[in-house]
């Protein structure tokens, strides 16, 4: 299977079995002193065997055990019992079985059709039967278990349940995995690295998490994985039969029909076709191999694919049979959302390049991309199509073209391409191509990406012996970290949500910082909790581009309407990420932006149904709780009136199915006839789902229904019904929701049922399943979750992180943690600057889910929550689990989570002003305005609530400064403050500040420029553009390469002045013509020239400058020596005056 997992149960019955053998002499112990253990193989294939029955000769006994899942056996006998008996021709060692059910082949009646109980049994004589294994109430396709090893030649499947629908037995495939019976078994490794327990295959079968398999890196732009045949929304089903190739973009566990598939590239052999039904190709399950930044998989023409990835780049390498007829296809129209249009250019006999447009999720907006594919030799021929029209033409364009080249496979059998993609340009994306892997090297790289996922995954250590829960929590963990997207170049340039046209600078945020796109914050708002805690360089920048959003989307968008620089889903819970990162110290961002962003997310939120006016509600308790932090009163009062608006909808005398009187959320607060139709009242649940959606004010919803104890009762008996939805969003909550109610204990129970334990479910996201669902939430097989239950983005695998923690964002927002019942003995997360923080749960197990009482750092700690500050501070908390809930633990009003006080005033009191940096670089002779010499508008206030920022009038008139110097001026300018609406000044702080300016750069506009080579055929790249205040425009050598380097460009400073610095901004996108050698001089005549400086810069879009000793100049001369791709260019070139 290549996915063998290990149950902490199984573990244990092996251990057991060390010990002590089994009561039959037929089933061989374990023991510490036996040889080296042997690699297993599926010794059923092709075994002898009988059945009960048969429901045709089609569908007899041998399809069960043929290697196929495209085959199978079924008994439709009126037989009670139904048996299927294998003759494995002599005795093995056996220690694993895999039952592969009714699901891999079928998806009616899915899971229903699965066997639904039945065992493992061995026989000395194929007539006396004796239990191996037994299996009851399955729903899952995949039934893959590890045994204590026992030797056997007869075996028999017994069936004593064949579906949960019908008297029908359907098994697809019967595997046993042994040895010769003078060799031993090999079990899984246990104890391994992190990354090495992540299981990619998990949640691709069916629409069971809708994840793919594929190779990508921490938040990637890049998403290279397989895409099969059936419709899968992240592109791939690990049931379906067929691969139609490789696509590169995808957006990871969403609904509707996902978004990405794009720039689809399929290797083959054979004549060309660009029909999809026709090069999809068979692929041998069994060669399926994957692990973070790794895929594997062999086709049925015996192409051996392998797939490896970088942020940006995506990198294939197939090994061909030999053959005169390989070929590569790359199909532009594979879109999952659909296209809206795409270009290709065959640029050479190697290199491919265009762009993709193509829809996002639900068909809101679009995304653009570019992309620049380079395979390693050269493809002998190639056909373009469009449409129909097919030939040898080097450009198409629209949404049905694509390339199938050719190459001669009997002289190199080994082909690889990389694919840069870029948000920027086709000339970013070749940039990409070869800056993120700059050689063919493919081992190497699959080295580096699995690094980089190491890294990651490396910052949660678990000390434990449940090996399938690691599976679990490491794979998730893996899930959880796949979006957003860095969409970010690696020269520090992108494109912004909903701009298009423009192309911007990380370095107008910081020089660390990276823009991030790709949102499904109605589904996943509370992952972003956990980036807080182990990556919170990223969280900063991900919350940065966030506010950013609100800058520069324009009107109101709750979907991906418009353009979006990657594929992305909705974004109207952004406010609470921004508001949890504000109230945990992440506040480097416009403050002010982002409360008027979350002001018109609230104002625009439309209020359908019961839920949409509940969301409403959740969502102005951002801009309330933000204004409060900012002594904003009058968007505080206003906001908290909305926040409070759920009160409105609350129907004390509603009753629910059963005719107990509760009170529920009803639409006008009007009686209803029932609260559990799902979707009738409520989007994907129903009002009791939406009972407890209110997550910013849960003693407000228990003083409605009368007390905290009655709201506890209800919530008990939500869970002792069966009500809960745990395969979606609108009450994943819920379970923790008990800890504000002073019954932690009932928080610990459900959590850890949910995590874990088999449960009942009644609902998918839009309905009733057929019938209940008993199963686990969350297992480490293909399907990994219930039916229709879609990861979103990392909605629902954070929900097993935290929950495996021990750890919960009630209410992201709130700088603080819900204590759920961590399910690992230990965990330590290892924190930022050598910080670790240590969970330890002494005895725990799924009977000792409760805590008995409880340590931090040493002291008694018994409240239901831990603030984000003690996590981060490092140190140990400490559990002591126990089979009996302790009720007094955690349950003292003042132990509960804090809440929101939402009568209180909002008035601030003012500390000190914190005076703003240095301002230097101003142009000499700068008009003498606050504006021209740019300093800032607002300046940090310190108030006994945090950093509040503060508008700043500055009186540039009284300062000293003299605009018709031609000198290096320094001079103080001095301002006032005016506080914020709530900000109060009872100490009597002094409402100035002061800000330093020097004025030390030659005005450009006194300045001209002439170079030895300019480009001025076309786009107009003179020299001239190298001093015209506008970095988009640059000076360019010329583009046919007639002058080589070194080219130099020099400037007319227009007087003389004593200078020591020299900047250069390289062009605003691509790479070519940066300059990479230079050399500086300088000359008072414009004849003879002395140099004062020269070096090396970097190869990337950051200002460069060359220091030298002060020396009078009225020439500037920059000379380069070496330049990107034999050229050299500038955007623009300023002088600094010592």
């Amino acid at each position: 299977m290549g996915k063998k997992l290990l149950s902490m149960f199984m573990i244990v019955l092996i251990l057991l079995t060390m010990m002590e053998p089994l009561s039959s002499d037929s089933v061989m112990a374990v023991s510490e002193s036996h040889p080296q253990e042997s690699k297993t193989t599926n010794v059923a294939l092709n075994a002898k065997a009988t059945a009960s029955g048969q429901c045709n000769e089609y569908e007899n006994p041998s399809f069960a055990v043929d290697g196929r899942t495209d085959t199978k056996w079924c008994d439709n006998s009126g037989t009670a019992q139904k048996w299927l008996e294998l003759d494995l021709g002599k005795d093995y060692n056996i220690n694993q079985w895999v039952v592969q059910n009714a699901c891999i082949g079928e998806s009616k009646n899915c899971p229903y059709w699965n066997t639904n109980s039945f065992r493992l049994q061995m026989s000395e004589d194929g007539k006396t039967w004796e239990d191996i294994d037994v299996v009851k109430d399955n729903y899952q396709t995949i039934v893959d278990r590890y045994v204590p090893t026992f030797k056997a030649r007869y075996i028999r499947l017994y069936i004593d349940k064949p579906s949960t629908q019908d008297s029908n037995a359907r098994i697809y495939e019967l595997e046993l995995y042994g040895t010769d019976v003078e060799q031993t078994p090999a079990y899984p490794e246990i104890n391994k690295k992190p990354v090495d327990y992540v299981d990619p295959f998990i949640n691709t079968l069916g629409d069971n998490g809708q994840t793919n398999p594929g190779p990508t890196t921490p938040f990637g732009l890049v998403s290279l994985g397989p895409d099969s045949d059936g419709g899968a929304f992240s592109g791939y089903y690990y049931q379906d039969k067929y691969l139609k190739g490789f696509s590169h973009l995808r957006f990871s566990g969403v609904g509707c029909s996902g978004a990405g598939g794009n720039i689809l590239m399929k290797p083959g052999i054979g004549s060309f076709t660009n029909d999809s039904k026709k090069y999809k190709e068979k692929y041998d399950k069994k060669s399926e191999e994957s692990s973070p930044g790794y895929y594997k998989v062999k086709l049925e023409s015996d192409i051996e694919v392998e797939l490896t990835a970088s942020k940006r780049v995506g990198f294939h390498k197939y090994k061909f049979p030999k053959s005169q007829d390989g070929y590569v296809l790359i199909d532009l129209a594979n879109s999952y959302a659909g296209m809206l249009d795409a270009s290709l250019k065959v640029e050479n006999n190697n290199e491919i390049s265009g762009y993709i447009k193509a829809q996002n999720v639900c068909g809101h907006g679009y995304y653009k991309m570019y992309y620049s594919i380079q395979f390693d030799q050269d493809f002998d021929s190639y056909q373009s199509w469009s449409g129909d029209a097919v030939g040898d033409d080097e450009s198409r364009s629209g949404t049905k073209i694509g390339v199938f080249a050719k190459f001669d496979t009997n002289k190199n059998q080994e082909i690889k391409a990389k694919v840069g993609l870029s948000p920027i340009s086709v000339e970013e994306a070749k940039y990409e191509r070869n800056h993120d892997i700059p050689n063919w090297n493919f081992d190497q790289q699959r080295s580096k990406t699995r690094k980089i996922w190491s890294k990651l995954l490396n910052k949660v250590e678990i000390t434990d012996n449940d090996e399938e829960n690691k599976t679990i929590f490491y794979t998730q963990l893996y899930h959880s970290f796949l979006h957003p997207n860095n969409v970010t170049s690696s020269k520090g340039e992108f494109r912004a949500a909903r701009d298009e046209n423009t192309i911007r600078k990380t370095s107008e945020f910081s020089k660390d910082f990276e823009y991030y796109s790709g949102w499904a914050t109605w589904d996943d708002f509370r992952k972003y909790s956990l980036y807080s805690i182990l990556a919170p360089q990223e969280f900063d920048n991900i919350v940065k581009s966030m506010v950013d959003v609100y800058k520069t989307r324009g009107s109101y968008v709750q979907w991906g309407q418009g353009y979006w620089p990657s594929p992305t889903v909705r974004n109207e819970f952004n406010g609470a990420v921004i508001l949890d990162a504000y109230t945990k110290g992440f506040d480097d961002f416009d403050v002010y932006t982002a409360l008027q962003g979350m002001a018109v997310d609230t104002d625009n939120y439309t209020p359908n149904k019961v839920s949409g006016a509940l969301e409403k509600a959740y969502s102005a308790y951002n801009p309330m709780k933000l204004a409060s932090l900012l002594g904003d009163k009058a968007t505080y009062l206003k906001y908290r009136e909305i926040a409070l608006s759920y009160q409105d909808l609350w129907n004390p005398i509603q009753r629910d199915d059963q005719q107990n009187e509760r009170g529920f959320f009803t639409p006008n607060a009007e009686t209803v006839a029932s609260v559990s139709k799902i979707n009738e009242f409520a989007y994907q649940g129903n009002l009791w789902h939406y009972r407890w959606f209110v997550p910013h004010d849960v003693q407000g919803l228990a003083k409605l229904r009368g007390s905290s104890e009655k709201l506890a009762d209800d919530l008990e008996y939500f869970f002792e019904i069966d009500e809960y939805m745990a395969i979606n969003e609108p009450d994943i909550q819920a379970p923790y929701m008990f800890n504000y109610l002073g019954k932690p204990y009932l928080t610990q129970k459900y959590v850890r049922e949910y995590t874990t334990e088999v449960v009942t479910q009644k609902y998918h996201n839009h309905g009733l399943y057929a019938l209940p669902i008993k199963s686990r939430v969350y297992r480490a097989d293909p399907e990994g979750y219930l039916p229709s239950m879609d990861d979103d983005a990392g909605a629902m695998s954070s929900w097993f992180v935290y929950s495996a923690m021990g750890l919960f964002p009630g209410n992201p927002g709130d700088p603080y943690y819900m204590i759920g019942s961590p399910i690992f003995s230990e965990m330590t997360l290892h924190l930022e600057k050598g910080k670790s923080f240590t969970i330890k749960a002494n005895d725990v197990s799924s009977k000792n889910r409760y805590i008995q009482e409880a340590k931090l750092n040493g002291k008694s700690f018994d409240q239901a929550w831990i603030s984000y500050e003690d996590i981060m501070k490092g140190g140990k908390l400490e559990f002591q689990m126990g089979s009996t809930p302790n009720k007094e633990w955690g349950a003292d009003p003042s132990k509960t989570p804090p809440a929101t006080d939402f009568t209180k005033e909002v008035d601030l009191k003012l500390n000190s002003i914190t005076a703003p940096a240095d301002k230097t670089g101003v142009a000499i002779g700068t008009t003498k305005t606050a504006d021209a010499l740019g300093v800032p508008k607002t300046v940090s206030l310190d108030t006994d609530a945090g950093r509040v920022k503060a508008n700043v009038t500055w009186n540039v008139d009284a300062s000293d400064y003299d605009p018709t110097i031609k000198t290096v001026q320094t001079f103080a300018v001095n301002g006032t403050v005016t506080l914020p609406t709530g900000v109060k000044n009872p100490n009597n702080v002094p409402l100035t500040t002061s800000i330093k300016v020097t004025v030390n750069k030659i005005p450009q506009s006194q300045m001209t420029a002439t170079a030895t080579s300019q480009e001025t055929i076309g786009e107009n790249n003179s020299a001239s553009m190298a001093i015209d205040g506008n970095s988009q425009t640059f000076w360019h050598t010329k583009w046919d390469k007639s002058d080589v380097l070194p080219q130099s460009i020099t400037l007319n400073l227009g007087g003389t002045y004593p200078i020591d610095k020299v900047a250069y901004l390289p062009r605003p996108s691509g790479s070519n013509g940066n300059i990479t050698g230079y050399n500086v001089y300088v000359s008072t005549d414009g004849v003879t020239f002395t140099k004062v400086a020269s070096g090396t810069w970097a190869n990337d879009n950051a200002e460069k400058v060359a220091t030298f000793d002060p020396t009078d100049a009225s020439y500037v001369k920059i000379e380069a020596t070496a330049g990107v791709n034999g050229w050299a260019s500038a955007a623009e070139i300023s002088v600094l005056v010592k």
